[in-house]
């Protein structure tokens, strides 16, 4: 996929994981991954459409361990939360945006999450 490639220094937590969470502390997660793609895009001189585009997005885990396809996906709903409020994504619905993830081993050092935005096929 081509488009515009944003990467967070974590693994996006699991489902489980997110799910267990204090309401905050998931709140603070969403918001740090938001101010930080935010900085991100504001850096590359992105402009948000003007109207509503439906978006391809793939979300890639880096880390250690891997998770099932429902702990991966449900891990990521904070960050495609992220991405809807930053204006990237009119709506994480399916009219809105196709998501794919995915997840690929790597070492404790090298967890990331890479996410790739385009705008989707007609």
């Amino acid at each position: 996929m081509t488009g515009l490639m944003l990467t967070l220094p974590a693994p996006t937590p699991s489902q489980n994981e997110y799910g267990q969470w204090h309401w905050a502390k998931r709140h603070k997660w969403t918001r740090t991954a938001e101010m930080f793609l935010g900085a991100v895009l504001r850096r590359s001189g992105w402009i948000a459409p003007a109207q509503p585009v439906r978006m391809s997005v793939e979300v890639v885990r880096y880390s250690a361990g891997t998770l099932d396809e429902g702990n991966l996906i449900g891990g990521a709903k904070g960050l495609i939360d992220a991405l809807v409020r930053l204006g990237l994504l009119h709506d994480d619905s399916p009219r809105w945006c196709a998501c794919t993830y995915r997840q690929e081993k790597a070492t404790r050092k090298s967890g990331r999450t890479e996410v790739t935005i385009a705008r989707a096929a007609p």
